[in-house]
């Protein structure tokens, strides 16, 4: 496994969202809610105010805390894809939240490790790691965002074409 400690929380935050669109691309899900919530958890690298990307996670229609699944989705999934998918966008969200207002700790490297191993478990590639090590920014364990052309260029070497983003 790749030495994800060297990550601030951002760069954790969107590897974890990198893991959700993964693992959605593998499973054939395509839905414009949950698009919106994977673009929000990859827009934590250009907020410069994490306060204010926090609050506006609180207004999506799925914000990966316990929010029902969209039965077009929900439908099409066996029970156990549909289990995976509500843990791990939950601990998708927890990568980013559960450090937002205490001291930091070792649990958003936790939350993500247990999002790596929903895709290993699964079969699922895993994202590259090279490209986003690359936009580290900043010192302390949260980290700077990176400029609007930076998160374009990364979206670009993943070869995400996301709604909304």
């Amino acid at each position: 496994m790749q030495d994800f400690e060297s990550f601030n929380i951002r760069q954790m935050q969107v590897y974890a969202g990198l893991c959700l669109q993964r693992f959605c691309s593998h499973h054939r899900i395509d839905d414009p809610l949950i698009d919106e919530l994977i673009v929000h958890l990859l827009e934590i690298l250009v907020a410069t105010d994490l306060s204010s990307w926090e609050h506006d996670g609180t207004y999506l229609a799925i914000t990966g805390r316990g929010d029902p699944i969209p039965e077009v989705v929900s439908n099409s999934l066996s029970r156990d894809t549909l289990s995976n998918l509500r843990s791990l966008m939950e601990s998708c969200v927890e990568v980013g939240m559960v450090d937002m207002y205490g001291e930091p700790t070792r649990k958003p490297l936790e939350f993500l490790e247990t999002c790596i191993s929903k895709l290993t478990r699964s079969g699922i590639p895993l994202p590259a790691f090279q490209p986003l090590k690359k936009h580290k920014k900043g010192t302390d364990h949260w980290g700077d965002s990176i400029s609007k052309s930076d998160f374009e260029e990364l979206l670009r070497a993943y070869e995400l074409a996301l709604r909304n983003a």
